[in-house]
């Protein structure tokens, strides 16, 4: 599938129940299905599907936002029948006060975070995360639960020079860490009668000039070790500078979770570059590659700063 498919790929439809139960009450209720031309068959209707989380905010609170786009994972260029049937990397949402969101598509919560810095290793807290955010004018950026109602610093995105920000590395244990994408998914929402119109126009207006975007590995790239995972890097780039092109990863290097100490060299290292458009000052760069080693856990974020 080319990238002009994708472009065309994600269809919104709307269905409007009026004066239905909803947590309590009565409230009129908004049902927006979204239908690819790829996926799994069936329908994904969990309300902590990305789209659910994505746009909970306008739907359910009515604050709008600037633009999103949608993003893909397929395992590797070469891998056509991965296409068909794709899984959520996530989506990002930049808000009205220019904060960058990234709804990451996991299939279920994750409920704690584990932080590790040179020194130390913390126990366990319990965080139900939903969200990241990156405040790109203070160069911070955190963890948050539903509805914003607790944060958890992530540390402070790093300048790599002409404006560029480093923000985290992503990895996981393995692809069946990411959701799978269904043909058909559906967010349900309550919304008051007086401001539904403006929010269903506002959602369909974004929706419209919304990128979608498939990241894949390059070809090749798992048959270099015996044993590996996926690793994401992501870096705010601002629209008239370039891609970002190392040395800095982000890799879990050092992490206890990792099976084996990371090699300190990788002969032939591969990466799979991509530019996510936002419509603020930023674009995002997500460098997609496939590393030596297993994770004992089910995710690792890496960051440049202690937390």
């Amino acid at each position: 599938m080319t990238r002009s498919d994708w472009a065309e790929a994600v269809n919104c439809a709307t269905r409007l129940r009026l004066g239905e139960q909803f947590e309590g009450g009565f409230v009129d209720t908004v049902e927006l299905s979204f239908k690819l031309n790829v996926g799994h068959p069936g329908v994904d209707d969990d309300p902590l599907n990305p789209l659910s989380r994505a746009f909970q905010g306008l739907m359910k609170e009515g604050r709008p936002h600037q633009g999103h786009a949608l993003c893909f994972y397929s395992g590797e260029e070469r891998d056509l029948r991965n296409v068909s049937s794709p899984r959520w990397l996530g989506i990002f949402a930049l808000s009205a006060w220019g904060r960058i969101i990234f709804f990451p598509g996991f299939p279920q919560a994750h409920t704690w975070i584990k932080t590790t810095t040179s020194r130390i290793t913390s126990p366990r807290i319990f965080f139900n995360q939903d969200h990241i955010s990156l405040e790109p004018l203070r160069q911070s950026w955190h963890f948050t639960t539903a509805n914003s109602t607790d944060h958890k610093s992530g540390g402070r995105a790093r300048d790599l020079g002409q404006g560029r920000l480093s923000w985290f590395g992503l990895s996981v244990a393995s692809e069946n860490i990411l959701r799978q994408v269904y043909s058909t998914t559906v967010a349900i929402f309550p919304s008051p009668p007086s401001d539904l119109h403006r929010r269903i126009t506002h959602l369909s207006d974004k929706q419209k000039a919304a990128p979608h975007h498939l990241l894949r590995l390059m070809n090749g790239s798992k048959d270099r070790f015996k044993k590996g995972f996926l690793h994401f890097y992501f870096t705010a780039i601002p629209k008239k500078e370039s891609n970002y092109e190392g040395p800095v990863w982000l890799i879990p290097n050092g992490s206890p979770s990792l099976s084996k100490p990371f090699p300190k060299s990788i002969p032939n290292f591969q990466k799979a570059i991509y530019r996510i458009p936002l419509f603020g000052l930023y674009d995002i760069q997500i460098s997609c590659m496939w590393l030596p080693g297993e994770l004992s856990v089910p995710s690792v974020w890496t960051t440049c700063s202690s937390l």
